[in-house]
């Protein structure tokens, strides 16, 4: 399972993504909506509302889960995890092999980092998602029966994640009904370094992505992030929505740390409304994204 906070403090842009990604459900005192909370089974049936009784909500759960773990499907998936030097990076190798006959005509692979046992507050989160790999659009193939598709993927575990917490969730989608084919997850299993690097003055030693200085803000506002390695860097803004407002940064960068300002105008020098928007960075392998609230 993952879960998709929509809203709330795990809410960034790959959750508003899959969110707009489902149709509009029905609830009995609202009409037709993008309601939370939807548990969305196999990507095809669904649940709307929170119940009141634990217990009866989560045996009606298991009771669809069983019933879709029953169902047959036309392809195997298994995948292994590959860690690299540094203790952070890592990547997921991806087997998809047709047993029978593939009437699916739309296939996307989807990788995500889930993390639990997450504590905000008073309260303890699970299967919170961390990130999609490399997006939330995934990766197009198609596959006949008795073909093999293969996919490897990088990695990066953020410094702000717990590793022994986190698992890869691989599942294959057909996009135009949105049916779940085949899913999988396994832990991420970080190795404990042997020696460990002695860091370099001046220069960083890990990617990162700071929050926002003033946030919220009403003008300007200021974006740091650091590279350990030189590379192509973009830095771009999205509204509420998932649709790319301003690219900032979009050129090659030497290994350093950097920042920048967002006056909350668009690529088109338009200012933009007040509300919640998505700021990410990319770089190499790393992709992070934060949240923040410009008010007028």
């Amino acid at each position: 399972m993952i879960r998709h906070h929509v809203g709330g403090q795990f809410y960034d842009l790959e959750d508003s993504l899959r969110f707009v990604y489902y149709p509009e459900t029905y609830a009995p005192d609202g009409g037709w909506a993008h309601w939370i909370p939807t548990v969305w089974f196999d990507g095809v049936e669904e649940r709307t509302g929170a119940w009141r009784d634990v217990e009866e909500g989560q045996s009606i759960y298991r009771e669809i889960i069983q019933a879709h773990q029953d169902l047959p499907t036309p392809l195997e998936m298994d995948f292994q995890v590959e860690y690299g030097t540094k203790a952070s990076t890592g990547a997921v190798h991806v087997r998809v092999v047709a047993t029978s006959i593939v009437y699916y005509t739309d296939l996307y692979l989807r990788l995500a980092i889930i993390e639990s046992e997450v504590d905000y507050g008073v309260k303890t989160y699970s299967q919170v998602l961390r990130d999609y790999l490399p997006s939330p659009a995934g990766i197009s193939f198609s596959i006949a029966q008795g073909d093999t598709f293969t996919h490897s993927q990088n990695f990066v575990i953020d410094s702000a994640w717990e590793p022994d917490n986190c698992h890869i969730v691989a599942f294959v989608q057909n996009d135009l009904d949105r049916v779940v084919v085949q899913a999988m997850q396994d832990t991420i299993k970080i190795p404990t370094p042997v020696v460990e690097d002695t860091p370099v003055s001046g220069v960083p030693q890990y990617y990162h992505l700071s929050q926002n200085y003033p946030n919220p803000f009403n003008a300007n506002t200021e974006i740091r992030y650091q590279i350990p390695e030189d590379g192509r860097v973009i830095l771009e803004i999205f509204n509420a929505l998932g649709q790319e407002i301003r690219t900032l940064v979009d050129r090659d960068q030497v290994a350093d740390e950097y920042s920048a300002v967002w006056d909350g105008r668009d690529d088109m020098g338009g200012d933009v409304s007040s509300g919640l928007y998505f700021c990410r960075l990319k770089a190499g392998d790393f992709h992070k994204t934060i949240k923040m609230v410009l008010l007028k």
